[in-house]
């Protein structure tokens, strides 16, 4: 991630530095599976509550200051095999980075009630 933050410091497009930061919050989403991994007492569980509200909380403090909105996470005690939790980190940080960029385009603060359930 920090190859893409050292790019992004010679580019002058707009566009181009959007779409670095958007690189580096799907890095991130990754990484910090992996981190869980590592914190966790099985190498290949991951503890979806906890992952989820970091990456949440991640992507809320990069984009302060686009919106005004409230994430209100409700999320199944769920540990997930890492294959199913990588994607699954991927999808959220694409729903939670569209919420926050297009979702409210007003000053207005914004709730967004987010329910996780996991069904086998």
């Amino acid at each position: 991630m920090s190859l893409l933050n050292t790019q992004s410091n010679f580019l002058e497009s707009e566009a181009a530095l959007a779409a670095i930061k958007d690189s580096a919050h799907r890095m991130q989403s990754i990484s910090l599976i992996h981190q869980k991994l590592y914190q966790s007492e099985y190498l290949s569980l991951v503890s979806m509550p906890s992952y989820i509200h970091e990456l949440v909380h991640y992507l809320e403090d990069s984009y302060r200051g686009v919106g005004h909105i409230f994430f209100d996470l409700h999320i199944a005690q769920v540990e997930m095999d890492v294959s199913q939790a990588v994607p699954m980190g991927l999808i959220l940080s694409e729903v939670v980075t569209n919420a926050i960029k297009y979702a409210f385009p007003t000053e207005k603060e914004a709730a967004f009630p987010s329910h996780w359930i996991y069904q086998r």
